[in-house]
This record gives structure tokens, C-alpha cells and sequence, in this order.
């Protein structure tokens, strides 16, 4: 059973159903169960992801380097790299993992990353601004994308 709780109504209703889990034994084993809690946190802002197009468009102008789109795949394959459990052969497998799944301290880390990466390898680039150290007027410059 998978259930999100976004009320007290919810919550009182899954603590109920937890209760009344009976661990009688069938055939003389004992049922086993599992409860997995995850929380979870408020997708990423519209601010913080103009950031990030931001970060991609000032690397390609200022850098020369790759297209937006192309660094956008390229630096998920390197910085978001996640596990999942193949629960039919125990394999773990591992998989990249969108963007669109990070929350928004995952995604400060990731821009961490990114700048750090690039401030080691493109050294000659100069830093890319931080967020606050950033007129509306820059985001115009560098706004091609629409993600923008």
C-alpha cells in the first residue's frame, strides 16, 4: 500500500490501518511487513530554475562551450546519478535522474556542482554570478530558452 498523506484526516486514517495489521502466522510463519516513510519536500521554484537556465546560457556565451540543452543532458548523466533496487533480482541498477525530481536543496547542490565543475575547467570563464548578484535585466540577456 502506497499512500500520500496531505492531511490529518489522512494520517489518522493510515495510523489506524497500521494498528489493526494482524501478524498471525500463516502455515506457521510469521507475516512480515514493511513500512517505508518518505518525505517529501516542495518542488523547486520558477526562480531557481531560471537560475539554472541562466547557469547554461551564461556557460555557453562566456564559456563557448556546449548548447544549453546539450550541457543540461550532460551534467544530469554527471551529477544526478541515482540506485534503484530491482526487486525481482536484488540487482541494483543505476539511473539518472531528472531534474524535475529534485526538490529545492537538491537542486542548490546540483547548481553547486555545476559551478564548481566549471569554475575547475573553464577556469579563464570567469564565475558565474550568483543568484542575487543578478539584475532582472541579466536574465533578459541570457533568456533565448523559454524555460526562462
Amino acid at each position: 500500500m502506497i499512500c500520500k498523506l496531505t492531511n490529518e484526516k489522512e494520517r489518522a486514517y493510515v495510523i489506524s490501518y497500521v494498528k489493526n495489521i494482524k501478524f498471525s502466522t500463516k502455515k506457521g510463519k510469521l507475516i512480515k511487513y514493511t513500512c517505508d516513510v518518505t518525505k517529501t519536500y516542495k518542488n523547486r521554484s520558477i526562480q531557481i530554475n531560471k537560475y539554472y537556465w541562466f547557469c547554461l546560457e551564461f556557460v555557453y556565451i562566456e564559456g563557448c562551450t556546449n548548447e544549453p540543452q546539450d550541457q543540461h543532458k550532460m551534467l544530469k548523466q554527471m551529477f544526478l546519478k541515482g540506485f534503484i533496487t530491482n526487486k525481482v533480482s536484488g540487482e541494483i541498477c543505476e539511473y539518472t535522474k531528472s531534474t524535475t525530481e529534485l526538490d529545492n536543496k537538491e537542486f542548490v547542490d546540483y547548481l553547486e556542482n555545476i559551478k564548481n565543475y566549471y569554475a575547475l575547467n573553464l577556469p579563464d570563464m570567469g564565475k558565474i554570478p550568483d543568484a542575487n548578484e543578478i539584475p532582472d535585466s541579466e536574465y533578459e540577456k541570457y533568456s533565448r530558452y523559454k524555460h526562462i
